[in-house]
């Protein structure tokens, strides 16, 4: 802005005709132009920034005088702040700053706009002007709220803090090492948040079939239930893989003086690795070679034996269609052409013959 006159800088690509652009520009000389303000986009982003303003000085005062503004976004159905704070805000202190920022709001405090001499301005509220990073300029624009809180701003504010309406933190989180961000939500945004969050919590106490008051009790019952169900399963698993065991132990058979044990069952990778060094590490086989229905091969082999495992699973997996390795005596595969496995297993007993 030049004497009342607002101009604006035009960025011209390189590569473009200059002269023509500046003959096409003076034909506009004089024009009239007519302009409007989307008037709810901007009541949105005033809220949210005037907004801002509240939370930070809400957060200072409950988590005390170090706390400055790192970093902020202003958005139209939420917002951000990064606050410089040494550990991370629990919720018992985030409820505190999202009230006493209400209460700010509700002080209907008028908000007090100047432009003063950078001089001036730092005289008179010091380094703290600065939350948002040190403004360019002689003269800088000072957004004051008596008593709660003042900066250097240009941004768009509302006249009373009363005009901000609800505000509504939605979350915080750690974005690095001593700095924390607040996400919040100011005027209607906040009340389509708070919506939101009512419709997830009727849903959910609806799935239970319980009011929303019993729902944190209901979901604690059933995940403690589901914990012990898991558990349950583990035990019933590691007993049946036992049982496997021992009834697996008389398959095994003679190769080149070593106990080896080739066969196909039904478990998972893990089920399947657990039964392999059962058998390897209890001494009921120095070499095991097994895979299930869905193409998943493991092969495992004593230390002393001297047999390497991991290059004939690799083979062998590579007839099923995939690929596999592991250590020397452990090692797993798996492809997609689970059908092949009993040629697999064929060909893990011929190669190690070959060792």
């Amino acid at each position: 802005k030049l004497n009342n006159i607002v101009l604006h800088h035009i960025a011209v690509p390189k590569d473009s005709d200059k002269d023509a652009l500046f003959a096409t520009l003076k034909d506009y000389i004089g024009t009239e132009v007519h302009m409007a303000i989307n008037w709810n986009r901007r009541i949105t982003l005033a809220r949210h920034h005037t907004g801002t303003h509240l939370v930070i000085a809400a957060a200072r005062k409950v988590l005390g005088q170090h706390i400055w503004q790192a970093g902020a976004q202003k958005g139209l159905a939420r917002s951000r702040i990064d606050l410089s704070h040494y550990k991370r805000i629990t919720q018992e202190e985030l409820n505190e700053i999202e009230k006493l920022a209400n209460e700010y709001v509700m002080m209907n405090i008028d908000l007090d706009i100047n432009w003063l001499s950078r001089d001036d301005a730092e005289k008179e509220y010091g380094f703290t002007l600065y939350q948002g990073g040190v403004v360019p300029g002689s003269q800088i624009r000072v957004v004051r709220i008596p008593g709660i809180d003042v900066q250097a701003c240009a941004g768009t504010h509302l006249d009373r803090t009363g005009e901000v309406g609800p505000i509504k933190i939605n979350k915080t989180e750690r974005v690095q090492d001593g700095v924390e961000r607040i996400d919040f939500s100011a005027g209607l945004a906040a009340i389509d948040s708070i919506q939101v969050d009512k419709e997830i919590l009727r849903e959910s106490a609806g799935i239970f079939s319980v009011t929303n008051e019993q729902l944190p009790k209901t979901c604690d019952r059933f995940f403690s239930e589901w914990k012990a169900q898991k558990n349950e399963i583990a035990k019933l698993q590691k007993e049946i893989a036992n049982l496997k065991v021992s009834t697996l132990a008389d398959n095994a058979i003679e190769i080149n003086g070593l106990k080896v044990l080739k066969e196909i069952i039904d478990g998972d990778i893990k089920e399947l690795q657990k039964i392999a060094t059962d058998f390897t590490d209890n001494d009921k086989a120095d070499v095991v070679f097994i895979g299930n229905n869905d193409g998943k091969i493991v092969g495992a082999a004593t230390k002393d034996c001297g047999i390497q495992v991991n290059g004939i699973i690799k083979e062998a997996a590579s007839l099923l269609g995939g690929g596999g390795g592991g250590r020397p005596n452990l090692a797993q595969g798996a492809g997609p052409n689970a059908d092949k496995m009993p040629e697999a297993l064929d060909l893990a007993i011929e190669l190690l013959n070959k060792n």
